[in-house]
């Protein structure tokens, strides 16, 4: 393989200058014009922009970086095909120590051919077959969910929302940090980002839901020293005053939250639990997955509607805008799985 390479030695100390003041930095060499060389290096908010001059003849283009000039080792930071054209390259990378020290490097060749490197980079699953059946008469509703239609068509299609850690509205991020609680951060001038609030919940969970900018759900674990028979989780509903997050409400789960969806203003949460079954006077009891809806319309004021009972162990769940599907595996044939269309 042909390789060339260019080490960029003037940026060291160029570079940490223009870490500390922002400033661009302009290099020029007088290498020969037919290798590829750095021309300038400038720092871009939280990023360095460096950029190289490559000629024609070189397919692959690499900037390498590393954190001392003679100690570890070159890591690769950023590539660029440019199939033999040459021309003006851009890197852009996050600022850190690990980029004191530069290089570009170019090969003439590549150990495959460019046809590898091109065409679709992204592929849908295999369609699942088999081993699985729908059981029962058909879909049950939950009664007085909000928002429930004729599934026969018609009527205002529901977004369905995911849990997240984190959520964007306008220029304030709410970010559920797992070991501190609710952060709400003013991101503004995402450079000099604030934190503006703080919900103190460390250890509870990472499910979050954004209903606007003014209210925040929560799905939490609760205490050691904290639970209740049947009430081992629960939705907490947040409001948020100028950047203050505090707890208006607070709904019991019972169980250990598994999964959510929001769909339009439904909270649908499945949690695993266990109840005794009917007849046993107590003494046997069966695991499975409790749904409980949430009437979220008025987030001072939410409501619970109603709870299905699915038994199984593990079950999984997901939902369109107008049902809610629990997938769980046959008691009797392990190899099957029933999906509950609720």
């Amino acid at each position: 393989m042909n390789n060339k390479f260019f080490i960029a030695n003037a940026s060291i100390g160029l570079l940490l200058v223009a870490f500390l003041a922002g400033f661009s930095v302009t290099l020029r060499a007088a290498e020969a014009p037919e290798k590829p060389i750095i021309t300038s290096i400038r720092v871009e908010g939280t990023n360095v922009a460096v950029v190289a001059r490559v000629p024609a003849g070189f397919k692959l283009v690499m900037l390498e970086c590393r954190s001392k000039l003679h100690a570890g080792t070159w890591q690769p930071g950023a590539l660029a095909r440019l199939a033999g054209a040459g021309g003006e390259v851009t890197f852009r990378l996050p600022r850190s120590r690990q980029l004191e020290v530069l290089r570009v490097r170019a090969d003439a060749q590549e150990s495959l051919p460019s046809g590898f490197y091109t065409g679709t980079n992204s592929f849908l699953g295999e369609p699942s077959s088999g081993g699985a059946v729908l059981t029962g008469a058909g879909p049950t509703a939950l009664d007085g969910g909000p928002g429930t239609r004729d599934v026969s068509g018609g009527g205002e299609t529901r977004e369905v929302v995911e849990s997240d850690i984190w959520k964007i509205h306008d220029d304030t991020l709410y970010f559920f940090n797992q070991s501190r609680g609710l952060q709400v951060i003013d991101i503004s001038n995402p450079d000099t980002a604030v934190i503006r609030g703080i919900l103190a919940l460390p250890a509870v969970g990472e499910q979050m839901y954004l209903l606007d900018e003014n209210n925040v759900v929560l799905l939490a674990r609760r205490g050691c020293y904290d639970e209740q028979p049947g009430e081992e989780s629960q939705v907490l509903i947040v409001g948020v005053t100028n950047g203050v997050p505090t707890i208006t409400a607070r709904l019991p789960v019972s169980g250990w939250i598994a999964e959510s969806r929001l769909v339009g203003a439904a909270l649908y949460v499945a949690s695993q639990t266990s109840r005794p079954i009917n007849g046993t006077g107590g003494t046997t009891w069966e695991w499975g997955t409790m749904v409980t809806s949430f009437d979220l319309a008025q987030p001072t004021a939410p409501v619970v509607r109603d709870r299905q009972w699915v038994s199984g162990y593990g079950n999984v769940v997901t939902a369109t805008d107008r049902f809610l599907f629990v997938a769980t595996q046959d008691s009797a044939n392990w190899w099957q799985a029933t999906v509950h269309v609720l």
